[in-house]
C-alpha cells in the first residue's frame, strides 16, 4: 500500500489558495472567503497534527502493552517449566499416586461386577414375577374364553403347532 503524505496535500491545497489570483489574473474570491479558507486549511492542519500525535501515542501505549504480555508470557513459562521440574523430581509421590489409582480401578471393576450381579438378579426376579402374573392372567383368560365358547381353550404351544400342520 503506497504511503500517503497528509501534509503533503494540505500544503498543495494551501499553494493552490495563494496560486488563485496568479492563475486567473485577478482575485476570484473575496477576502473573507480567502481568510475562511486559509482558516479550514490551518484548521485541516492542526487536527492532523493532534491526531497523528494520538496515534503515536496510541502506538507507544501498544508496544507497551505488547511488551508486557511478553514478560508475562516469559514469566508463566519459566514458572511452568520450573513446577514442571518439580513434579518430574517428586518421583515417589507420582509412584504412589499410580499405585492408588490402580487400586482405585480394581475396586471400580469390583464394584461394576457386583452392581452388574445385583442387576441382573433383579432384572430376573421381575421377569419371573411378570411370567407368574402373566401365567396366572392367561389361566382367567382360558377359563373365560372356556365359558363364552363351551370348548376347553388350547395352549398356546398347542395352538401354533395346529397351524403350522394346516
Amino acid at each position: 500500500m503506497e504511503k500517503v503524505d497528509l501534509f503533503a496535500f494540505i500544503d498543495e491545497i494551501q499553494e493552490a489558495l495563494e496560486d488563485i489570483p496568479k492563475k486567473f489574473g485577478k482575485r476570484i474570491l473575496s477576502t473573507e472567503d480567502y481568510e475562511e479558507l486559509q482558516e479550514i486549511v490551518d484548521d485541516i492542519r492542526k487536527a492532523a497534527t493532534n491526531e497523528f500525535a494520538n496515534s503515536r501515542n496510541i502506538v507507544k501505549e501498544r508496544d507497551t502493552i505488547i511488551a508486557s504480555a511478553n514478560a508475562q508470557a516469559e514469566a508463566i513459562i519459566r514458572s511452568a517449566n520450573e513446577r514442571a521440574a518439580e513434579i518430574v523430581s517428586e518421583n515417589s509421590v507420582a509412584k504412589a499416586a499410580y499405585e492408588k489409582a490402580v487400586k482405585m480401578v480394581e475396586q471400580s471393576r469390583s464394584k461394576s461386577m457386583q452392581i452388574r450381579q445385583n442387576a441382573m438378579e433383579y432384572a430376573t426376579d421381575v421377569l419371573e414375577e411378570l411370567e407368574s402374573y402373566f401365567t396366572e392372567y392367561l389361566g382367567y383368560v382360558r377359563e373365560n374364553k372356556e365359558r363364552l365358547t363351551g370348548k376347553p381353550a388350547q395352549a398356546p404351544e398347542a395352538a401354533a403347532e395346529q397351524t403350522e400342520e394346516n
